[in-house]
């Protein structure tokens, strides 16, 4: 856990896996599944699970979408009907071998179902696969 979220928010701090099914590769745009815990809560951080050598896969089984896939994908987080981040870079989030942080936001009362993921290049992606976000949010 970051040093800096731990001092500032102690034993408020949860940590959630989403998976973002892709059904199809028509479109690109792929709505986050509603999640009761998260719904509603502040988030103050989140990473997506790295995926370097294509053979990771998502806690269900399901085959992670290749880092490249994640390089060409923007996340927008929705709060009521409000975009709070738009199209922000999916690869800001990406951890490697290199970087295991998380990058630290501060978005309340998400909606998930409503918020999205865009692959814009979806040749990168199979159905089948899936992205995998973790968000730190606060109780």
């Amino acid at each position: 856990m970051n040093p800096y979220l731990r001092d500032k928010y102690g034993d408020r701090l949860r940590t959630i896996g989403i998976e973002v099914p892709i059904t199809t590769t028509t479109g690109g745009t792929y709505y986050l599944p509603d999640d009761a815990i998260l719904r509603g809560k502040e988030i103050v951080g989140a990473f997506i699970m790295g995926n370097p050598n294509d053979n990771a896969n998502s806690p269900t089984g399901r085959p992670l979408a290749s880092n490249n896939a994640v390089y060409s994908s923007f996340l927008t987080i929705k709060e009521d009907n409000d975009n709070v981040l738009e199209s922000h870079p999916l690869s800001d989030f990406l951890q490697t071998a290199e970087d295991r942080s998380y990058r630290i936001l501060n978005q309340c009362n998400i909606n998930p179902q409503r918020s999205t993921i865009q692959v814009t290049n979806t040749s990168l992606i199979s159905a089948g696969e899936s992205f995998y976000l973790t968000f730190v949010y606060l109780v």
